[in-house]
């Protein structure tokens, strides 16, 4: 399955297919960025309405597939050459959510799974911890 990102896209649509297929990431999309201390900070983020085609003049023709098994730096820099936009992947950890950025060479669907892990881990400790402090 793959979602498709075109100058129709809204904001809100790509965020909900996204979160459909990949229920442990949350997907960010920015205007612009640019580079401080040799990080790329992301700014300008587009609110769940915008039309894409509103932010990407001049590529209105381009559109980019997400995969499962594209890195989350491939769809970084895919966006940015094919539509002049700027993602941001955060990861499900507990109850919040991590940015990703020293894992950004995993595939989506790896961070997806991971985060699933991790999520499955906190709430078993949490379970854990719950059912022995009913016991006192």
């Amino acid at each position: 399955m793959t979602i498709q990102i075109t100058s129709d896209s809204l904001v809100s649509d790509l965020q909900e297919e996204f979160r459909e297929r990949f229920p442990f990431l949350k997907i960010a999309f920015f205007a612009t960025a640019e580079w401080i201390n040799n990080h790329k900070q992301k700014s300008n983020k587009l609110v769940p309405g915008t039309r894409l085609g509103d932010v990407i003049s001049g590529r209105e023709n381009n559109r980019v597939q997400i995969f499962p098994s594209m890195t989350v730096q491939a769809l970084e820099v895919i966006c940015e050459e094919q539509l002049g936009i700027f993602v941001q992947l955060s990861r499900k950890f507990g109850n919040s959510w991590m940015e990703i950025s020293m894992t950004n060479a995993w595939t989506i669907q790896q961070q997806n799974e991971r985060g699933r892990e991790i999520c499955s881990i906190i709430y078993k400790e949490t379970q854990d911890n719950n059912g022995l402090h009913a016991g006192n």
